[in-house]
């Protein structure tokens, strides 16, 4: 959980809340499926490569590290552009 307080979610990309992600490190064979699964669901996909990241219809986060088998998936955003935010200000792609 991330602290509504926390610079990360500064200028209410969240709502004014808190956020909930889950962070997990999964078998290679269990990612390629999540991603699959999460690429069928018709989110805005940002990046699909080694790393694939997503913004659901309900403004959360999708994010896979193939290379690393790292998983994250996040609470809602306010919006989309918060998401991406989100995921500009947190490095998680770049």
């Amino acid at each position: 959980m991330i602290a509504a307080s926390d610079p990360l979610l500064s200028g209410g990309i969240t709502g004014g809340g808190e956020l909930l992600l889950r962070v997990q490190v999964v078998a290679p064979v269990e990612l390629t499926q999540t991603v699959r699964k999460w690429r069928s669901t018709g989110g805005s996909v940002v990046s699909d490569g080694m790393v694939f990241a997503s913004i659901s219809a309900s403004s959360s986060v999708l994010y896979a590290d193939t290379d690393s088998g790292l998983r994250i998936d996040t609470g809602s955003f306010a919006n989309k552009a918060a998401a991406q935010t989100f995921l500009s200000r947190s490095g998680l792609l770049g």
